[in-house]
């Protein structure tokens, strides 16, 4: 089990990945996908 600093920190870095490929795909369905699962992520570290 997890402490929530870690669920934390790992969904953070989870975001940051995200970013990274929204920022470099040049398709714009892949960009599309980012931008859902970046605010998604953004929305949950925002109630953590």
């Amino acid at each position: 089990m997890t402490s929530d600093d870690e669920r934390t920190r790992r969904l953070g870095t989870l975001k940051s990945d995200v970013d990274w490929i929204r920022g470099g795909a040049h398709d714009p369905k892949v960009k599309q996908l980012a931008d859902l699962v970046s605010g998604r992520l953004r929305m949950i570290l925002d109630h953590t």
